[in-house]
């Protein structure tokens, strides 16, 4: 059995490679393809595998999981191929991702990478932040990433996996050209990484973006919310509440319908020309070193496409706290 561990990483369409391959678990099986249930009992990625090796960072909805369930279930599988996925495999140290490839020494253990220009993803990196509790604000974060680029930097977390397992046991794939070639990224996963000829018809695709962006605005008031919750240093979870009140209730609509109008004509933007400088020099030193392991480098040998994104909105945040009852909005999510 040839072990597949997809690594991400973050907001590379992940949420959306492992909905797909859950779907889609057992017309994959009669492929020859096994995408554990084990490992996967939260969010239908391996994150249980992944936080197994994290200290501090338990494993939830563990109802007969741990990773000895993991390699009993993978001895006794009889499919050619088997794909782990998670994104916080990202964050295991040289150290932790040894201690994972020693765990699936017997399986043939192989990494998948897929890699997106930084300064497209920084929108969406702080969003993630804040959707996980975090109170700083996109200006702050973005300075931040110019003193200390580490946690967009791809290129460190390549060298370190293939530290661990050897280059020519990474394969990593350039998440943006697929988008901008309109290639669906998780049968990409499966024709061009496992080379398996499946087709779109064998499998039930999913419809559009499982883990879509939400307006700068939007995310302003949760940040804003998770100020207000640690002022007070409650353990209320706000997002999955937030969320559900911005689309389900009246009110939140209503709310929905003002943070655009007011974004629309407050909104300014964060210059991300320093940071873009940053990214170049990152891209330059990852083909240096990986351009052998990169599958969908493009004809002119760069990374990514050309540069779209030197400037993101960022909204007022005085002001809107002066617009929005935050306190008030607070107590009704935890009430």
């Amino acid at each position: 059995m040839q072990t597949h561990i997809h690594i991400g990483l973050h907001k590379t369409g992940s949420t959306y490679i492992q909905k797909t391959f859950a779907s889609n678990r057992d017309a994959l099986k009669a492929q020859g393809i096994d995408y554990p249930a084990v490992g996967a009992e939260y969010l239908s990625g391996h994150h249980n595998v992944a936080w197994s090796f994290i200290p501090k960072k338990a494993p939830v909805v563990t109802k007969g999981f741990s990773l000895d369930a993991l390699t009993a279930y993978l001895s006794q599988s009889n499919a050619e191929h088997c794909i782990l996925s998670s994104e916080d495999f990202e964050f295991l140290t040289h150290s932790q991702a040894s201690a994972l490839r020693d765990l699936l020494a017997d399986f043939s253990p192989k990494i998948v990478m897929y890699v997106r220009d930084p300064a497209e993803a920084v929108y969406s990196r702080w969003q993630e932040a804040v959707k996980h509790g975090s109170t700083t604000t996109l200006t702050a974060y973005c300075q931040q990433l110019l003193k200390n680029s580490n946690p967009l930097d791809y290129c460190k977390v390549a060298d370190r996996w293939a530290d661990v397992f050897g280059k020519s046991a990474v394969s990593i794939v350039v998440y943006d050209r697929l988008v901008a070639e309109e290639k669906d990224i998780a049968l990409y996963f499966l024709t061009e990484i496992l080379k398996f000829p499946i087709v779109p018809e064998q499998l039930a695709m999913l419809p559009g973006k499982v883990n879509p962006s939400s307006s700068v605005g939007v995310v302003e008031v949760l940040r804003q919310l998770n100020q207000v919750r640690q002022l007070h240093d409650h353990s209320h979870e706000l997002t999955q509440p937030f969320m559900r009140f911005m689309r389900s209730h009246p009110q939140g609509q209503s709310l929905s319908q003002y943070l655009h109008a007011w974004q629309s004509n407050t909104a300014g933007q964060v210059d991300l020309v320093d940071l873009t400088r940053r990214f170049k020099r990152i891209s330059e030193k990852f083909l240096l070193y990986h351009r052998p392991q990169t599958v969908n480098v493009g004809a002119d040998e760069s990374l990514f496409a050309q540069q779209k994104t030197i400037s993101i909105p960022v909204v007022d945040s005085e002001d809107l706290a002066k617009k929005i009852n935050i306190k008030g909005l607070y107590k009704a999510l935890v009430a």
